[in-house]
């Protein structure tokens, strides 16, 4: 028996992933297929900036998510990359949903500037920072814009015209995300339902969704 961790050396620890190997990737596999717990709304919101090519150019668009529903609270094409055009947005997203009590971002100097503070101060909101170089922190919104990425690759390969205007595209998806794409973490329902606590029915009327030349699919349920 071991009394203390300077007991343990190199080759004790390889020998030990090595007989373990098969339980450790079991338990990990297990970590992977837990569904996190629904937690209620505008309890912490995740907001992120993301690149979205366009011609030979590339855009910004800013993204937020409600971590309890999934719910894609924004995702808006922005003019510039300053702390006031993420203020007012977030302004905007507070009129139409409500405060979150934490929004969750990285350490860009757009989200740490002085500005960016003062703001949320004065909205009476406490700012939630993940550690630097740790992006998984704020998965929730890292895997929104992995699937908006795939998708608009997908769109951009299909169509052969250059796309006159961006917001219109992003709200198109933002709809189709919160209203058709079942989500597994959510066991199989839309965030629009986890948000206004719809339970699905079988006698709900719905349509049959094809946008972006039929990149995204699905049916919306009224």
């Amino acid at each position: 028996m071991f009394h203390g961790i300077e007991n343990i050396s190199k080759s004790w620890v390889a020998v030990f992933l090595r007989d373990e190997k098969y339980r450790i990737e079991t338990v990990r596999k297990e970590v992977q297929r837990r569904k996190p717990a629904i937690t209620p709304r505008n309890r912490i919101w995740a907001l992120d900036l993301t690149g979205v090519p366009l011609g030979s150019s590339s855009e910004i668009a800013l993204g937020i998510i409600d971590h309890g529903t999934r719910a894609c609270i924004a995702l808006q094409h922005l003019e510039s990359k300053h702390s006031f055009v993420i203020l007012r947005e977030l302004v905007q997203a507070i009129r139409k949903f409500g405060k979150p009590t934490k929004p969750r971002t990285d350490n860009e100097a757009i989200f740490t500037s002085w500005l960016f503070r003062l703001g949320l101060r004065i909205l009476d909101i406490q700012h939630q920072r993940i550690e630097k170089l740790a992006p998984w922190q704020n998965g929730r919104i890292e895997r929104f814009f992995g699937t908006f990425k795939a998708c608009w690759r997908l769109f951009r390969e299909r169509v052969d015209r250059e796309v006159e205007d961006l917001g219109s595209e992003l709200r198109v998806f933002r709809g189709w995300y919160n209203h058709v794409r079942p989500h597994q973490h959510l066991n199989g329902r839309v965030p629009a339902d986890v948000w206004s606590a719809t339970e699905p029915s079988a006698d709900r009327p719905y349509s049959y969704v094809s946008e972006w030349k039929e990149v995204l699919t699905g049916f919306h349920f009224r």
